[in-house]
């Protein structure tokens, strides 16, 4: 039988937890936050890079061949997923994601090198039959994705020197407004030859053309860089903002229970309290008649 000394240790350990999990709700909230600003600079860096493409290829338009890809070319491929828990399904839809994504860019598990990034995504996506080639460290801050931006590009160019691999793709969670994230697949290599003839023929917003004076191929190249690594990143900073919008909705799930069994604690410990002083007052009244009954006697 509950007593109002073990009701209150309950309800000081649901109390204690009910911190915790308003602590990690507003840390969720501010990582979003940061996350979201680190894409809205993205998206600024993005369309600067976006033009000046457009200027070297409207310069230079027959210097560069738009090549589509082809599917029997070896794939690599990162999925992106979480280091820590409490994030729903996250890493498992994501897994699941990029699995079908993966056997049908490429069948051959001998022509595909799969990294992921987020311990907890890693098995999951072994146990749903592909082999990982190494895994890494998901950055747990908007402050953390530069290093990690930066091991990626270095994997990605061993890649391309010592493997041939020239079919680069990213799997990811993209923030929506309708739920947490919904699972996404980017092409970062070869360049999509459409968006690169949008962007050629794109409209100068003014009257005059920029000139440039260095060497032709190394600007299209650091051009194609600054494409690259902000692809990357947006792709993580995206990731990294569905992971806290999941664990920001598995607190409040949480938040949530943990409030309404304290209502029931505190109702529990109420009426135990007042039972316990009908008690006290009867045995009082009882004690005080027992009295009075020994007195007149």
């Amino acid at each position: 039988m509950e007593t109002l000394h073990s009701l209150r240790q309950k309800i000081d350990s649901a109390e204690e937890l009910h911190a915790i999990v308003r602590t990690m709700k507003s840390l969720a909230a501010v990582h979003i936050r940061q996350s979201e600003q680190a894409v809205e600079a993205l998206g600024r860096f993005s369309e600067t890079i976006e033009w000046g493409l457009h200027v070297t290829l409207h310069r230079t338009a027959q210097a560069i061949e738009f090549v589509e890809p082809i599917n029997i070319q070896p794939l690599g491929a990162l999925v992106i997923g979480t280091n820590q828990g409490l994030v729903g399904g996250l890493n498992q839809h994501v897994a699941r994601h990029a699995v079908d994504e993966l056997q049908r860019l490429q069948p051959d598990p001998d022509q595909r090198t799969v990294i992921t990034v987020g311990f907890r995504i890693s098995d999951r996506v072994e146990r749903l039959g592909i082999d990982v080639n190494d895994t890494l460290e998901m950055a747990n801050s908007v402050a953390g994705l530069d290093p990690l931006v930066q091991r990626l590009v270095l994997r990605i160019a061993d890649w391309r020197a010592h493997r041939d691999i020239e079919r680069i793709v990213v799997l990811y969670a993209h923030p929506v407004s309708e739920q947490p994230y919904e699972p996404r697949l980017l092409h970062i290599l070869p360049i999509d030859p459409l968006w690169l003839r949008e962007v050629q023929q794109r409209e100068w917003p003014t009257r005059v053309i920029p000139q440039y004076a260095m060497d032709w191929h190394d600007l299209f190249s650091a051009l194609i860089q600054g494409y690259l690594l902000t692809a990357l990143y947006r792709a993580l900073a995206d990731s990294l903002a569905s992971e806290n919008a999941s664990r920001l909705r598995s607190m409040q799930a949480a938040e949530d229970n943990i409030e309404a069994h304290l209502d029931k604690l505190n109702a529990e410990y109420r009426d135990l309290r007042k039972t316990s002083i009908t008690e006290s007052l009867l045995d009082i009244v009882a004690g005080y008649e027992a009295v009075m009954e020994a007195d007149s006697s």
